[in-house]
């Protein structure tokens, strides 16, 4: 059964009925929470709210004080701007449970939370002048960034917690923003610069208050060849992943000591669970991949998984919860080396023209996408379900085999435009460690998100904290003419490559096309805007 649901925003060129399928009615609506002394304004989503200015909202766990600066606010309900980041694009935000972390427009990033030196209303400039693309944080311990150059810059996570200068930083990051706000985006083309292992500290001049700097170390890619950079990277708990252009797979440990065990996330016969953990600060090529060019990587806490331009699904690692969808035995609790994931059979039935087309994971989940005809996909998912993060609401605490989320099988929508029916496939993922959000490909100039997972800390943006095990949608809300707001038939639709004139955070009026981004962090979830690629 499907329903038809009301239009949010389509463009002028074309038009789409959308269509979904049904899970159940709708969450019903929550208590407005009121705004405590110190906090930014808490208030019902609206699609007005949402786009009135590009900033960032965000809702889910406080308990360190990454929404709000108010202590005695652990969880914040509904979404909330952060006052800060009114009228600024982002190129990347991540929102760990001891602290948040963003790139600036600009490629400089800001760190806060966590001490009592840097909050929510003054991030920390911890990286300067290094045109970072992206950020990931290996939790507790340190902070990777990587370089439009295909450079991996990472510092402690205490960095931002160990300074006294968060005042004096201020101007240097107004400084920084209004040059970003001036010129467009700076992401050029890889220079494909190859980067040797280098230790430096930053200390950002002009007032002589700051007392300390930010200890950053470049990670050691020795064996990258000449032309061949680094393009993605992906951090878990103890361990990180870097893809080069040239398809090439690189991992090691995060930190500033080796972990004490490995789990065999690492994917190097030497590394395995039976053997010391490398030390931190060089990558090391996973030379079994080389007959394999890789297209894309993800990993959960401690499990990895690997693409092939072929459409082949690899992993290795932690497989306790069966995220690699091997059955589990003492000789396959850890997968020390790239594995094809046994898959084939049970999904495929002999089907040779079926492949996996994409991969997401976190925690302890591991998901995939698989074509399903010329256009049409389904998704699948396994390992640990306990926090209804398997999406098809099984709460199973170890699912070996892959389990297919029946929402997103044979969705569709009426294109006004092509005068024909098209599939609606998942155009993004982002993987908490409990939590999960999509977003669909429902029309050339929005996507409806979709979450489920865990909700103890209301990081599912519906106010309430019970467990979805069905993809469901952020409750968005409309206000009529008195101020009252009552529950939209629609839920939330991001923005895509829509031409924006906003002012920004200095007071001048700017133009740009933009991207709503939604991501997952630990216990949180948030919606910012990216200058569109």
């Amino acid at each position: 059964m499907f329903k038809q649901t009301a239009l949010l925003a389509v463009s002028a060129a074309s038009t789409y009925t959308i269509l979904v399928r049904s899970q159940g009615p709708v969450l019903a609506e929550s208590p407005v929470a009121s705004r405590p002394s110190g906090s930014v304004e808490i208030q019902r989503l609206t699609a007005q709210r949402l786009n009135e200015r590009p900033g960032v909202l965000a809702w889910g766990s406080n308990k360190n004080q990454t929404l709000s600066r108010s202590k005695d606010l652990p969880i914040v309900r509904l979404p909330s701007r952060l006052d800060y980041f009114n009228g600024r694009l982002l190129r990347d935000l991540v929102l760990a449970d001891d602290m948040a972390i963003a790139v600036l427009d600009n490629g400089d990033v800001v760190q806060w939370a966590g001490s009592q030196d840097s909050d929510v209303d003054s991030p920390q400039l911890v990286l300067k002048g290094k045109n970072i693309n992206k950020v990931q944080v290996s939790r507790g311990k340190s902070v990777y960034a990587l370089a439009n150059s295909g450079s991996i810059y990472s510092w402690p996570v205490s960095a931002a917690t160990s300074t006294s200068a968060s005042s004096s930083i201020s101007s240097d990051l107004e400084k920084a923003d209004t040059a970003s706000s001036s010129s467009s985006s700076s992401n050029n083309s890889s220079n494909g610069t190859r980067h040797w292992c280098s230790y430096f500290s930053i200390f950002w001049g002009g007032n002589s208050s700051h007392k300390s700097g930010t200890t950053v170390t470049t990670l050691n890619t020795p064996s990258l060849s000449f032309g061949e950079y680094v393009k993605d990277i992906a951090v878990g708990n103890d361990h990180i992943l870097a893809l080069s252009s040239s398809g090439r797979v690189f991992s090691g440990s995060t930190g500033q000591i080796a972990p004490s065990e490995s789990k065999g996330q690492y994917g190097i016969a030497s590394m395995s669970q039976f053997d010391k953990a490398p030390e931190p600060g060089t990558l090391h090529e996973i030379k079994l991949l080389k007959k394999f060019p890789i297209a894309k990587i993800a990993v959960g806490d401690y499990h990895s998984l690997v693409l092939t331009k072929e459409g082949k699904l690899l992993g290795f690692g932690d497989n306790l919860y069966g995220q690699l969808g091997i059955s589990y035995s003492y000789r396959t609790a850890n997968i020390a080396v790239p594995t094809e994931l046994p898959i084939s059979g049970i999904l495929f039935g002999g089907d040779i023209h079926r492949k996996v087309t994409n991969i997401a994971a976190g925690g302890s989940i591991t998901y995939f996408t698989v074509n399903a005809g010329v256009e049409s996909e389904d998704v699948y998912s396994m390992g640990n379900g306990l926090s209804g993060q398997l999406g098809t609401g099984s709460f199973a605490h170890s699912q070996r085999s892959p389990l297919k989320i029946k929402h997103f099988s044979g969705l569709s929508a009426f294109s006004e435009k092509l005068n024909k029916t098209v599939p609606i496939n998942i155009s993004s993922w982002s993987v908490g460690t409990s939590h999960t959000a999509v977003t669909l490909n429902s029309s050339p100039s929005s996507q409806d998100v979709l979450v489920w997972g865990s909700n103890e800390s209301s990081q599912l943006g519906n106010g309430k904290r019970n467990i979805a095990g069905y993809p469901r949608p952020v409750p968005l809300y409309e206000t009529d003419a008195s101020g009252n707001s009552t529950l939209s038939p629609v839920g939330l639709q991001l923005l895509t490559g829509q031409t924006m004139t906003f002012t920004d955070h200095n007071g001048k009026t700017r133009k740009a096309k933009v991207d709503q981004v939604i991501t997952c962090g630990d216990s949180a979830t948030a919606v910012y805007y990216r200058r569109s690629k």
